[in-house]
C-alpha cells in the first residue's frame, strides 16, 4: 500500500458540521484528512473524578471514502484521523468535538 504525500502549502480547510445525514461539502474521490479538535476547555492539570470523561480524548464516528462506518474510541484531541473521510457523524461522536476537514 502506498501513501500519497500531503503538500502542506496547498491544504484547504473546511469547518465540519457533525451530521448523520450530510457529507462534508465538496468531497472529492479522495475525501478529507480530519483534524480532531474540541470546544471543551482542556486544562493542563486534569483532576477528573471517577466516571468523569477526560476531555483530552474523544470518540469520533466517521464515514470513509470506501463507505465504511468507523468509530475511533478514545481518540486524542489535536491529532489527525488516519483515514480519508467524507462524513463526521453526530451520533457516536463525543459532544464538543470540533473538526476541520483538510484536502
Amino acid at each position: 500500500m502506498s501513501y500519497s504525500k500531503i503538500n502542506v502549502n496547498t491544504l484547504n480547510g473546511v469547518q465540519v458540521t457533525n451530521s448523520d445525514t450530510v457529507e462534508i461539502p465538496n468531497t472529492s474521490n479522495e475525501g478529507f484528512l480530519i483534524y480532531v479538535g474540541s470546544t471543551v476547555p482542556i486544562l493542563q492539570d486534569i483532576t477528573s473524578g471517577a466516571g468523569t470523561p477526560d476531555p483530552r480524548y474523544v470518540n469520533i464516528r466517521v464515514l470513509t471514502i470506501n463507505n465504511q462506518d468507523i468509530t475511533f474510541n478514545n481518540f486524542k484531541v489535536g491529532e489527525y484521523l488516519p483515514v480519508q473521510c467524507k462524513k463526521v457523524f453526530a451520533t457516536g461522536t463525543t459532544a464538543g468535538v470540533d473538526c476541520i476537514a483538510m484536502s
